[in-house]
């Protein structure tokens, strides 16, 4: 019935006519949710990443960087920088407000050294939103954002140690299917997009316009990038991934241990499938890599375990027939295209270049704010004034690699406490007595999630793939 919900969920915000109906929408699914599960945690679990890939509401606005300091013309307005206040914010807002509850009540939640690290480092990204020079007020906003993801990720596991082993398996079991169905519906969009070459004009799309691709010379204008719900292609591309690994990783683990029916097979394989495509379709090269790495990991580590797998995969997917075959060509002909057109990535109009300059500027506002950073979300305002005639007067955006995205907004301080995070967690899944086969597979997630961070804004150090994990662990 949980599922249900969700069905009814995503096909109804595809008609909708305003953000108002959307929040109306989010509260009456979260309302049915709650009479389905009895249980106000189990409602938060079940809807936080259905709601989550919803990026529509209440959107408040500053200029970042101001036109006057732009020589380009894709930014009219300057360099807005928004915070939008959606109904996956009341959900992080919820999840603030039960853990501050419960940390005044009887029932403490219950902390491990690896929950103690990542709890210092939420701390510490708001002390550093806190004595940030650069529009504090937006900066607390993001911080607060984190802390509310880091009360969920508590929450969460604290219900699932207080619950026994069967319970845990039909969680695990409607969060699979509620995995799969935003998955395909995020997909779904993908693929209507592309054939329309622009954005569908739905109230919940994040944009109506399609962001400038092909002025670059390692950019081809013959391929249209989808966005699904997302600003952008690789955004979106990194959502997809991340929420496809956490399917596999739920689908080899508390899954396999059940008789599983043709249908729950059938959805895994099918919903692979159009994650796979939508991935390729976005051309966002990190997530390839990632992909890439994620499988050929798989393979090296347990090859025999992971082949049946995706000969599975593949046999489903070979009886499209034609449309198979179609969509293989299509989709290596997206690939080839955005490999050969990478190649000119080190030209003078590539994007290696504007790149570099963002990382040298990126690390002399490290040496000028070192321990606690220029503030959450405040790289792109710390960049224009210390530097207004440098790399933001061309490419006003943030720093191309997470990790230095992320020392340089929050201070080395938070970067040594979420660093030391992820040691416990390799640590703890290294050492717990679990599945070797499923070690494996969630060991090589860990380390494809982390992938994108070198060639884009991403911060995948905690993620809805890592709080399934802290789950299994």
């Amino acid at each position: 019935m949980s599922a249900v919900a969700t069905s009814a969920f995503f096909i109804l915000s595809l008609i909708i006519p305003n953000n108002k109906f959307f929040f109306a929408l989010t509260i009456f699914y979260v309302c049915i949710q709650f009479l389905i599960t009895r249980s106000l945690i189990t409602t938060l679990f079940y809807s936080f990443i259905p709601i989550s890939i919803f990026s529509i509401g209440l959107t408040y606005t500053f200029i970042a960087v101001p036109k006057t300091l732009i020589f380009s013309d894709q930014y009219p307005s300057g360099r807005v920088l928004s915070f939008i206040f959606s109904p996956y914010i009341v959900i992080l807002l919820s999840g603030i407000g039960i853990f501050l509850a419960s940390l005044f009540s009887k029932r403490i939640p219950r902390f491990n050294l690896t929950l103690l690290f990542l709890m210092i480092t939420v701390l510490l990204i708001i002390i550093s939103a806190q004595q940030s020079l650069y529009f504090p007020a937006y900066a607390m906003i993001y911080a607060f954002c984190e802390f509310g993801w880091i009360s969920l990720i508590i929450l969460f596991i604290n219900h699932f140690k207080s619950v026994g082993v069967k319970r845990r398996q039909e969680l695990f079991l409607s969060l699979f299917f509620h995995l799969s169905l935003t998955l395909l519906f995020i997909s779904s969009l993908v693929f209507v997009q592309l054939v329309k070459r622009s954005p569908l004009g739905l109230t919940i799309e994040s944009t109506g316009v399609a962001p400038l691709f092909g002025a670059a010379a390692d950019e081809s204008t013959l391929v249209f990038r989808p966005m699904g719900l997302s600003p952008h292609a690789n955004m979106m591309a990194s959502e997809l991934f991340i929420l496809w690994i956490c399917l596999v990783v739920i689908y080899f683990s508390f899954l396999n241990k059940i008789r599983l029916g043709r249908l729950v097979n059938s959805i895994f394989v099918i919903a692979t499938i159009f994650s796979l495509l939508a991935i390729i379709f976005s051309q966002c090269r990190s997530v390839y890599i990632s992909t890439i790495v994620f499988l050929v990991l798989l393979l090296v580590l347990d090859y025999q375990f992971i082949s049946k797998w995706i000969k599975l995969t593949w046999f489903r997917f070979s009886r499209f027939g034609f449309i198979g075959f179609v969509l293989v060509l299509i989709g290596g002909f997206v690939i080839t295209n955005r490999a050969w057109y990478s190649l000119y990535s080190f030209t003078e109009t590539g994007g290696f270049i504007i790149r570099e300059e963002l990382n040298r500027e990126a690390i002399s506002l490290l040496k000028k704010y070192p321990v606690l950073g220029v503030g959450k979300g405040m790289f792109i305002p710390a960049l224009a004034a210390n530097n207004p005639t440098g790399v933001v007067s061309k490419f006003p955006e943030a720093v191309h690699n997470g990790f230095l995205l992320f020392v340089v907004e929050s201070g080395v301080l938070a970067q040594g406490a979420s660093l030391f995070f992820l040691f416990l967690l390799v640590r703890n899944l290294f050492y717990r007595q679990i599945s070797a086969s499923l070690k494996k597979v969630m060991a090589a997630g860990l380390i494809a999630q982390i992938i994108p961070m070198f060639f884009q804004p991403f911060i995948n150090y905690w993620t809805v793939y890592t709080i399934i994990i802290l789950i299994l662990l």
